[in-house]
């Protein structure tokens, strides 16, 4: 049946459901069983009640097996085995499907080392271990069922001694889906299958049956076949852009080289002088850098607005100068273009510029609407404008193609806009610290510049203050990416050390995300040394909450009441109506 609990399908229950929570999906549950009663019969029952009510049964029981194998529940409600053998006994009646074949063939899964091969057998009959439909043929049914069927069918080609057919129809199935999910479904499901049982007595009754101990076949798959067919799945476009898989393989081959013999020195040292004592900075100069692209310009604009009300950088000072102006503070503001500053001069001949004129009026339009940002005396800014002691606009000059960016494992773009300021030799010389503020990092509390301020202060000579990420996961797909310190944040500048990490970090990793990139350098076997040097140095802060979800101030206040930033696509209706911070 389809019922409330299994609704949600093979798309979604194996991405979804970790959210949805026991008592919510056991809810649905019982909102099926209530579809039971209506097919009791008031009289005596006859064969087509028995079959009717056993297949109802049947399909109510599986739901729980099938979203205890899929990790939404977090124990087993009903036995693979007592599941099976309903299946067996609606077989009796001469009705076999999908659903019957998958209770059966999980029922073989735990039975003795030579059933697996049979329950393989039953699922294949329905199409549940092909690779792919095959050609002219009817595409098969995809829910639930079909979702577990076909990763039970590859743990029950394993355990039949078959593995070269398993991997390949976990590489198949796998590249073809449009998540990662499934990769991870996969192996997760047949880690949750008890293995099969030996006969009592052991290796004598295993012989009688042609089996020996030592030929019982593994009921898990190695971490080498997890690898290979994450390999083939990262090949394709939607796997091979994100960043978790990336990561996960790295995790993969670091575990199955350890203890092995290094095939590799390791790397060199950061080819820079030994740092000095570092000195207390008690005002240190202070940039807060805001990088954007031209199709940013929306939400750029909106964010900047909320500065001269909702979050504003400072409070309203106590004293003015005879023009009115308030006393500016120590930081400057840098608006931060990605594109190519359209030419002042419009005399040279269109054969010596890089601008069509379409590109050229586009880049016009861009540079005009930049420019009154920062104009005298607030500009855009407002009132804002007068916590900063300067509020400049600067292009990166980056080329279109210098800004491609699709996201994921592909960065260049962003990568280009950050390395091109950091490595800029006159803003290295004239800040001691940047505050990289991206377009959708939104203040959420009055005065932040203060907090800037203090946060900048200390400890002395760290490199970097970042986020962790939020919020709190419970799915498998957590790897060393989710562990990473996002962009946001305090990056040092004028410090030699540093600088060679960043370019060190970059020149390995040009088209990942830098953030990530840093990460995965610093924790990366070959650069321990320079972990164990410098680790010290990267500090994650409260100051800024990097988040994924949809959130608002109360997520954000439950995670810690002392974040002033939240960096996030999504920016709640309450931060957009001044309910940022207290007055």
């Amino acid at each position: 049946m389809g019922g409330a609990a299994g609704a949600a399908g093979a798309a979604g229950v194996a991405e979804e459901t970790v959210w949805f929570g026991y008592a919510r999906r056991l809810e649905a549950w019982l909102q099926d069983c209530t579809t039971l009663v209506g097919y009791v019969p008031r009289e005596a029952p006859v064969q087509q009640d028995h079959k009717r009510l056993l297949m109802l049964l049947h399909d109510l029981g599986g739901t729980l097996v099938l979203l205890q194998l899929l990790g939404a529940l977090g124990e087993a409600l009903v036995g693979a085995a007592a599941l099976g053998e309903l299946g067996g006994f609606i077989a009796g009646f001469g009705e076999e499907n999908r659903k019957t074949a998958v209770s059966r063939a999980l029922a073989s899964a735990t039975a003795v080392p030579a059933a697996p091969a049979e329950g393989a057998a039953l699922l294949q009959r329905h199409g549940l271990c092909a690779q792919a439909a095959e050609e002219g043929a009817a595409a098969p049914e995809q829910d639930t069922w079909s979702e577990v069927g076909w990763r039970l069918c590859a743990a029950l080609l394993l355990r039949a001694g078959r593995p070269e057919e398993a991997v390949a129809l976990l590489k198949a199935r796998t590249a073809d889906a449009p998540t990662l999910h499934a990769f991870i479904g996969a192996f997760e499901l047949a880690s949750r299958v008890p293995p099969p049982r030996l006969p009592a007595g052991g290796g004598g009754e295993a012989s009688s049956l042609g089996v020996s101990l030592g030929e019982v076949s593994p009921s898990r798959f190695s971490l080498e076949q997890v690898a290979e067919v994450l390999d083939a799945a990262l090949l394709r476009p939607q796997h091979g852009l994100a960043s978790e898989g990336n990561l996960l393989r790295r995790h993969l081959r670091t575990a199955l080289s350890f203890g092995q013999p290094a095939n590799a020195p390791p790397a060199p040292p950061l080819a820079c002088p030994p740092p000095p004592p570092a000195q207390r900075q008690d005002a240190p100069r202070l940039v807060v850098v805001v990088p954007f692209v031209a199709a940013e310009k929306p939400r750029l604009l909106a964010g900047l607005r909320r500065w001269a009300a909702e979050a504003r950088p400072c409070e309203p000072p106590a004293k003015v100068d005879a023009a009115g102006h308030a006393e500016r503070g120590p930081v400057d503001l840098l608006l931060y273009a990605a594109w190519e500053a359209q030419p002042r001069s419009s005399s040279s001949s269109s054969s010596s510029s890089s601008f069509s004129a379409a590109a050229a009026a586009a880049a016009a339009a861009d540079d005009a609407w930049l420019a009154a940002l920062a104009a005298t005396p607030h500009g855009a800014l407002g009132a804002a404008a007068r916590c900063f002691r300067r509020v400049r606009v600067r292009h990166a000059n980056l080329t279109k193609a210098q800004q491609y960016y699709i996201g994921g494992w592909e960065n260049t773009g962003p990568n280009g806009l950050f390395s091109s300021l950091f490595f800029d030799a006159a803003t290295q010389a004239e800040y001691d610290l940047a505050f990289w503020m991206e377009a959708d990092v939104y203040p959420v509390a009055h005065g932040w510049l203060e907090r800037l301020r203090e946060e900048a202060r200390a400890p002395r000579g760290f490199w970097r203050k970042g986020p962790a990420q939020q919020p709190a996961m419970s799915h498998a797909m957590v790897s060393p990416h989710h562990y990473h310190m996002n962009s946001a944040g305090f990056y040092r500048l004028g410090q030699p050390c540093f600088n060679e990490f960043t370019r060190r970090v970059l020149a390995e990793h040009p088209r990942q995300p830098h953030d990530v990139s840093a990460y995965t350098f610093l924790h990366d076997p070959r650069h321990f040394h320079i972990f164990q040097r410098h680790a010290h140095r990267f500090l994650y802060t409260d100051l800024v909450q990097n988040r994924l979800d949809e959130w608002t101030l109360e997520k954000v206040r439950t995670v810690s009441p002392d974040t002033v930033f939240v960096h996030g696509k999504s920016a709640p209706f309450d931060v957009g109506r001044g309910k940022a911070g207290s007055e």
